[in-house]
């Protein structure tokens, strides 16, 4: 059974708002988060969001705009990413893709056209299109 829904967790009286999208769950459209989405389904569309964290499984196609994103599942997207990007070794990003930092584990796969970016949005460097970058060592 898939699930979806908004989870607020108070931790020292702090608010954090958690988004999860169930493995069985298929979105389509826009998602606008203010905080957390975790996603363990496939989602077709637009996502904005602080954190996305996208799990082994996770099918993602479209458009994310995100401060943080930790990818270990297919991405095909246009994917913004405003300070931290990191590919895990189960994770495959293909798209046009732009970073503050890039990680890629062993095993994770990123194919596309890639623009550092610093932390004011400022372009910095502008790789032309590769082929495929494979991080295994």
């Amino acid at each position: 059974m898939g699930f979806l829904g908004i989870h607020k967790i108070k931790e020292s009286g702090s608010k954090s708002s958690y988004t999860f999208i169930g493995e069985t769950c298929r979105v389509e459209g826009r998602i606008e988060v203010n905080g957390e989405l975790v996603i363990n389904g496939t989602v077709e569309g637009t996502i904005r969001c602080d954190t996305l964290f996208a799990s082994k499984g996770s099918k993602i196609k479209g458009r994310i705009k995100a401060r943080n994103a930790t990818l270990s599942g297919i991405v095909e997207s246009e994917v913004e990413v405003s300070e931290h990007l990191a590919i895990n070794q189960t994770g495959e990003l293909t798209g046009s893709i732009s970073y503050g930092t890039l990680s890629v584990e062993p095993g994770g796969i990123l194919s596309g056209k890639c623009l550092k970016v610093d932390s004011k949005g400022t372009k910095v460097v502008a790789l032309e299109q590769i082929g495929s970058v494979s991080a295994n060592y």
